[in-house]
């Protein structure tokens, strides 16, 4: 439990940003979910139909899964005990960030590979 203003706030923002990953995740899921449908309603429409019939054509390609994936940040060793961490845009903070998302990357890569 936070026990000041500057804590609270901080708290706050976790929440809001957690809030926030978690609604892209639903939204990613929700996409993949109506994908998956729309991929088995074309697979009952005879396939000469599907090739003749443009719109038929836009949702098969609609309906291509393409791979996502949602990389976590954590700024937290950077942003430890700032409540402006979400309007930090100092050059040596935006340095910071871009090598805290470069690591964070390489390891969703690595682990994309199988070497992590």
């Amino acid at each position: 439990m936070p026990d000041n203003v500057t804590d609270a706030e901080i708290r706050q923002k976790n929440i809001q940003h957690g809030s926030r990953a978690a609604a892209y995740h639903e939204a990613l899921d929700e996409s993949r979910r109506l994908k998956s449908l729309l991929a088995y309603a074309l697979n009952c429409i005879d396939p000469a139909r599907r090739q003749s019939n443009q719109q038929l054509l836009n949702a098969a390609a609609l309906s291509s899964m393409k791979p996502i994936r949602i990389v976590p940040m954590d700024y937290e060793a950077s942003q430890r005990g700032s409540h402006f961490k979400d309007g930090q845009f100092s050059p040596a903070a935006i340095k910071t960030h871009w090598g805290f998302g470069r690591e964070a990357a390489k390891a969703a890569l690595s682990g994309m590979n199988g070497t992590a």
